[in-house]
């Protein structure tokens, strides 16, 4: 990734004490500066976290702190993203910087006909616009969902800038895949691209704006690596030692991530329905909850260790009511691998991938591929493992049939035959 320097920084208005929140970014020869929005008050402002300080408000409205430092992150993911995205890329412009800024962060409309970047916005991308401004609203998306829509269409200009409808063939799906595998993305990925393709296709379809004949015959065939790998999970003995880890006491966020993460360890909840747990969801030792991926009513019981994580959070006055300190989910995975490579979560994991026909073989330590979702993974194992019965597991997790629970099964049967082979030491 090119090297870069971002700032957050108050632009303080003469003889007040306010100023404009803005963030800087240098890199290479280059300085560009924008505006986050908002007026802050100087005095409530961290010089050293470069965020407003907690239970402050700003501005005329009384903007709380916790949504100005939320969109701060929103724009330092960015910059990450941005930066990664371009990383092959010898000269990166300010311009183009500006103007995905506009179109993914501020989400203006691309300016038509644009000279310096060169833009033909046909009636494909402009499509792509409003089934990704419609559809968001209507299913309530959520950030990654519209994140995907975004880089696939970006994707798609890249790679035909005047894209239309009648191209769609199952020729070009293959020479849309052969472009994909020669940018290095791997099969997984592609397929994933794909789907999202498809998906906004169907929605031409439906609402007459274009008639895409066969789009049911559309498909690839790429080959892909076993399912159960990208299944990452902890032991029992990792969540104990995870637990157990003493952070220092202005390391308080990532102390707040672990807690979190353990509570998806012990409850199985995915991270959409952690952050949106409120206090007024938990009645009687059990969590009611909608799920909001499958809009599911789902009871979990609480256990002694999940109790005990709720207790620990209970006088705090969250926002909106929340049982638990909630960030960003792209913040919190930054967080989860920095606290699983302190706890020293290092066994190695062999990853297997393809990238077209190429079989490409990394190995990693766990605490590099530890998410948000490994909360889920590691209860749904763990409860195999214990003992308990899949129906309930089911019960917990929401899954409805045991075709989507194979996976876990798979592992736990691994795991059992490992296990075994440590009697073959036995010397008698």
């Amino acid at each position: 990734m090119k090297r870069f320097y971002i700032l957050f920084f108050i632009q303080k208005e003469k003889n007040k004490s306010e100023g404009r929140l803005r963030m800087k970014l240098q890199w290479d020869k280059n300085t560009f500066v924008c505006d986050l929005g908002y007026k802050i008050e100087i005095n409530k402002w961290s010089i050293d976290t470069q965020r407003c300080k907690k239970n402050t408000t700003h501005g005329k409205e009384h903007i709380p702190a916790s949504i100005i430092n939320r969109k701060i992150d929103k724009y330092n993911i960015f910059v990450d993203d941005f930066f990664n995205k371009y990383k092959n890329i010898s000269e990166i412009s300010k311009e183009a910087l500006k103007y995905e800024i506009d179109t993914i962060l501020k989400q203006k409309a691309p300016k038509q006909n644009s000279k310096k970047l060169d833009i033909n916005y046909n009636n494909f991308f402009k499509l792509f616009d409003l089934f990704i401004e419609q559809e968001s609203i209507k299913n309530s998306w959520a950030t990654s969902t519209k994140k995907n829509f975004i880089t696939i269409k970006r994707h798609l200009f890249e790679f035909d800038s005047r894209m239309s409808f009648d191209k769609i063939t199952p020729q070009y799906y293959n020479t849309l895949a052969n472009y994909y595998i020669d940018e290095g993305y791997n099969n997984t990925t592609i397929l994933k691209y794909i789907k999202y393709l498809k998906w906004f296709l169907r929605w031409v379809n439906k609402n007459e704006y274009a008639k895409i004949d066969n789009l049911d015959n559309l498909s690839l065939k790429l080959k892909v690596a076993s399912n159960r790998q990208d299944i990452i999970y902890l032991t029992i003995e990792e969540i104990i030692k995870l637990q157990q880890y003493k952070f220092k006491e202005e390391e308080k966020m990532l102390e707040e991530a672990r807690d979190v993460l353990c509570f998806c360890c012990y409850t199985g909840l995915r991270y959409s329905d952690v952050s949106k747990l409120k206090k007024k969801d938990i009645i009687n030792e059990k969590i009611h909850i909608v799920t909001r991926k499958t809009s599911d009513s789902v009871t979990i019981d609480l256990n002694n260790h999940s109790k005990s994580i709720l207790e620990k959070y209970k006088d705090y006055d969250f926002k909106n009511g929340l049982a638990l300190p909630i960030t960003w989910n792209q913040i919190m995975n930054k967080y989860l691998k920095h606290i699983a490579c302190l706890a020293e979560i290092n066994t190695e994991i062999n990853i297997v991938s393809f990238c077209g026909n190429k079989r490409i073989e990394k190995t990693k330590k766990k605490w590099e591929l530890i998410t948000t979702h490994t909360g889920r993974h590691s209860f749904i194992v763990n409860a195999i493992r214990l003992g308990i019965p899949l129906e309930v597991i089911m019960r917990f997790t929401g899954h409805k049939t045991y075709e989507t629970i194979k996976p876990y099964l798979k592992i736990v049967d691994e795991v059992k035959s490992e296990s075994m082979k440590k009697f073959n030491a036995i010397i008698v």
